[in-house]
C-alpha cells in the first residue's frame, strides 16, 4: 500500500496564464504510480490546497468537489505569502513524524519547494512536483524530483484567462449598457456624446475622473 499526499500552492498557481484542471492532475498522478510501482494499492491520504482569499475563490468549487482540504494562509507582506512555508512544513510533518504518507507531490512553480523535497528524499520519501515546462528542464528541480509532471498538460477547457471576465467586469458591462439606454432616451433637451456617457458610468462606479468630467459638461 502506498499513500499519496498532495500539497497545492494556490497562490503560486493562480498567477499562471491559464486555469488548472486539478481533477486531471489527481487522476494522472494515481495512474502514473500504479503503472510504475509494484504496489498497485495506491490512494490519496492527504489532499490540501493553500491560498489567500483571491486564489481560493478562483478554485474553491473544484477543490471542494474533489474533497481537497482548503487551508487559508495570510501574507507576511504584500510581496510574500505563507503558502509555500505552511505546505512544506505540513508535508514534512506528515511524512517524517505522522508517517501517514509515502509519496509527496507539490503543485507549484516555486523553486523553494526543492529544498524540502531534497530533505524528504533523505528520509526515504518519493518526492514529485507538478510545475511548468521551464522548471522541469532545470537541474535544481530534476535533481530532487523522482517525477516531474508538467502543469501545462492540465489546462482547463476554459484556459485563457484573458477571455474571462471577473464579476466586477460583468457588472460594469451590464450597468454600462443600461446606462447608455437610459441616457440615450433622455437626451431630447441636452445632447451627450459617448464620452459623456462613459464618464457618467465612471461616476456611478465612484471613479473620480468620470465625476469631474461629467460635472464640467453639466
Amino acid at each position: 500500500m502506498k499513500r499519496i499526499g498532495i500539497y497545492i500552492d494556490l497562490e503560486n498557481i493562480a498567477h499562471l496564464k491559464f486555469n488548472v484542471n486539478f481533477k486531471l492532475i489527481l487522476e494522472d498522478i494515481i495512474k502514473f504510480y500504479r503503472s510504475n510501482l509494484k504496489d498497485k494499492d495506491i490512494y490519496y491520504s492527504i489532499k490540501k490546497a493553500y491560498g489567500d482569499n483571491k486564489s481560493i475563490k478562483l478554485y474553491e468549487k473544484e477543490l471542494r468537489d474533489l474533497h481537497i482540504d482548503i487551508i487559508h494562509s495570510v501574507h507576511i507582506n504584500k510581496a510574500k505569502n505563507m503558502s509555500d512555508m505552511i505546505s512544506s512544513i505540513d508535508a514534512f510533518e506528515d511524512f517524517v513524524f505522522n508517517k501517514n504518507i509515502d509519496i509527496i507531490v507539490f503543485v507549484s512553480r516555486d523553486v523553494d519547494y526543492t529544498i524540502v523535497m531534497e530533505r524528504l528524499k533523505r528520509h526515504g520519501a518519493i518526492a514529485a512536483i507538478v510545475t511548468t515546462i521551464t522548471n522541469a528542464n532545470r537541474d535544481i528541480f530534476q535533481n530532487v524530483s523522482n517525477k516531474i509532471f508538467k502543469i501545462e498538460k492540465y489546462k482547463a477547457k476554459e484556459n485563457d484567462k484573458t477571455n474571462q471576465l471577473d464579476e466586477y467586469s460583468l457588472e460594469y458591462l451590464k450597468f454600462f449598457y443600461n446606462r447608455v439606454i437610459e441616457v440615450y432616451n433622455n437626451t431630447e433637451n441636452k445632447k451627450f456624446s459617448i464620452s459623456d456617457i462613459c464618464n457618467k458610468v465612471n461616476m456611478d462606479f465612484k471613479l473620480e475622473r468620470g465625476r469631474e468630467c461629467y460635472k464640467k459638461r453639466l
